[in-house]
């Protein structure tokens, strides 16, 4: 025992429990493996349920601009937006749904330069949409309208490739497809056009962008939102995506059974 009353036998049995503390490598190993396995498992399951979230938020996007939509035909005799043919800096020949809806989501008209209400945009997607012709690069959307809504060439032509339809003439509006999730730049041959044209089975393959695990989220006449799968929009093109045309030789020989002109 030394002057503090302390014994030599007494530290080292005082170090020896410092040392017992600590990890010793295969102890530090198998808690850095564990923790390894652990992020493997979680993190898949995060980022699904962060994708789930972006599906969801587009859902209620959707939901507005087709509230939207309501709103502008109660101020324009029953009229449904339009698809719109090419984007530019001029908003007054800009005459589709993004312009025609935006008032009545963000209080004001789309402006023409700067940064636009991002309910156009899907939240999946922060890299694809399109930009317009000559404005400055901002994004406008990557949704896409259907052309049988209405499609105005403008320019020279000044004329309506597919007339504009009526809310109210709509027969089956759970049915009649309005807008999609879409892929920019493959939409159309338009580079700088947001609209879309499942005529044959080849458009939906270059239209839909898949982007909500494997599937798109599809606005309806009536307002409300579905998952649409490529199979399922393959098997239902004429019902809900060309309202029931029956490709008749001429304007006065076609007919639309879904929803007539």
């Amino acid at each position: 025992m030394n002057r503090n009353g302390w014994t030599g036998h007494g530290n080292r049995n005082s170090r020896h429990s410092r040392r017992g503390i600590g990890f010793t490598l295969v102890e530090l190993l198998i808690t850095i493996a564990i923790i390894a396995i652990l992020c493997a498992i979680l993190l898949p399951a995060l980022a699904k349920a962060r994708g789930k979230g972006k599906a969801i938020r587009c859902v209620s996007q959707l939901k507005q601009i087709g509230f939207a939509s309501i709103s502008y035909s109660v101020d324009h005799n029953d009229w449904v937006p339009q698809a719109d043919w090419r984007w530019n800096g001029d908003v007054s020949f800009n005459n589709g749904f993004v312009p025609q809806t935006y008032p009545y989501v963000a209080g004001t008209m789309m402006p023409k330069t700067g940064d636009i209400h991002p309910l156009y945009r899907c939240p999946s997607d922060a890299e694809n949409y399109i930009v317009g012709s000559s404005r400055d690069g901002k994004p406008i959307t990557n949704y896409a309208w259907n052309s049988q809504c209405g499609l105005f060439m403008g320019g020279g032509s000044d004329q309506f490739k597919w007339s504009m339809r009526k809310f109210s003439k709509c027969r089956r509006p759970t049915e009649a497809v309005m807008a999609i999730d879409a892929k920019a730049y493959r939409t159309t041959a338009t580079s700088n056009s947001s609209w879309f044209d499942f005529h044959n089975d080849a458009q939906p393959l270059l239209a839909m962008a898949l982007r909500h695990n494997n599937a798109d989220n599809h606005l309806a006449a009536d307002g409300h939102v579905f998952i649409a799968r490529l199979n399922w929009v393959l098997q239902n093109l004429n019902a809900s995506y060309q309202f029931g045309n029956n490709f008749g030789s001429t304007q006065a020989t076609r007919y639309y059974s879904v929803w007539p002109f």
